[in-house]
């Protein structure tokens, strides 16, 4: 990911994933709607199928079972991966047998951080006809007999989910995935037990100047460690480079005054501490993905007031 080290954005991956805040939204997710929910890595190479968790499709889990995936089922995890268009808020396939998945992409500025996945239900109650065509496919490549009525039995066990209900849970999982992204974001910028002496100091000094100058002599000073080697260790630790840090807490903040209809745009920026609105116009573009009159409409923030 762009301004995100390879180890940094794993690590921090792994966090959201193990966090209280997505694991209850899953939770409440899974007991309110019967499906499956994955937090899938956008850098993961091979997207499987929801295994293992609460509200498994009975048939996946049978034709994956004893650690084999299905051909068929990682072709339709890869179309779902690589056929996700980069500004699209949902985008669902349907396997060989008709179920039919859905990723929801969670978003760090403006590239993908990861996928909220879920599905592997029908559109409408499975039927002989259905599972006729499933038999076609499968026995060919060796599927016997007590295999294919193991497969039938939960071929019927799966769940349909009709196509209203199911933009339903897509639309909840768009809406949480907002919520995700700023726990995301909060996640990136603040410690972990991990990171240097050094770089907490740094990090508590920096949120609590943000609006005013800061330098990375200062800054360096203040943390007890030479400018040359704090910006390596903040780099290797954060996984952004130090302006690109201070950049990235100073548009945290400014989201939060631009929800607020009186406050104008140009004061936000200089009170904020950039020192140009044209500074403050791109930055917010390049980490949230749009300029800052349209994260406020898309917040319901009112019309911008005049600069």
């Amino acid at each position: 990911m762009a301004n995100t080290s390879e180890r940094q954005a794993k690590r921090l991956f792994e966090r959201v994933a193990d966090s209280n805040f997505f694991n209850q939204y899953r939770e409440a997710f899974q007991a309110a709607t019967g499906l499956p929910l994955m937090l899938v890595d956008a850098e993961e190479e091979n997207w499987v199928p929801c295994r293992g968790g609460a509200n498994e499709s009975p048939f996946c889990k049978e034709l994956n079972a004893k650690n084999h995936v299905c051909e068929a089922c990682i072709a339709a995890a890869r179309q779902l991966r690589d056929e996700l268009p980069c500004a699209a808020p949902s985008r669902s396939v349907t396997c060989f047998a008709g179920l039919r998945e859905t990723a929801v992409p969670v978003r760090l500025g403006n590239e993908d951080f990861a996928f909220l996945k879920t599905g592997e239900v029908f559109d409408s109650a499975p039927t002989a006809t259905g599972f006729e065509g499933v038999v076609e496919t499968l026995k060919p490549l060796g599927y016997t007999e007590e295999k294919l009525a193991k497969l039938r039995q939960a071929y019927f066990a799966t769940p349909a989910v009709e196509g209203p209900r199911y933009e339903g849970v897509v639309a909840l999982l768009a809406t949480f995935s907002e919520h995700l992204e700023r726990q995301v974001e909060e996640l990136l910028l603040v410690e972990d037990n991990s990171e240097p002496e050094s770089v907490r100091k740094a990090r508590e000094f920096i949120q609590a100047n943000l609006r005013e100058p800061l330098h990375l002599p200062e800054v360096a000073a203040h943390a007890g460690v030479s400018q040359h080697h704090f910006s390596r260790l903040f780099k290797s630790s954060t996984g952004l480079s130090f302006t690109g840090y201070v950049a990235r807490c100073r548009i945290e903040l400014a989201k939060a005054e631009l929800l607020k209809p009186d406050a104008r745009v140009t004061e936000i920026a200089f009170d904020i501490g950039f020192q140009s609105l044209s500074q403050f116009n791109r930055s917010f573009s390049r980490i949230v993905g749009e300029t800052p009159t349209q994260y406020r409409i898309r917040k319901g923030a009112g019309a911008q007031r005049a600069g």
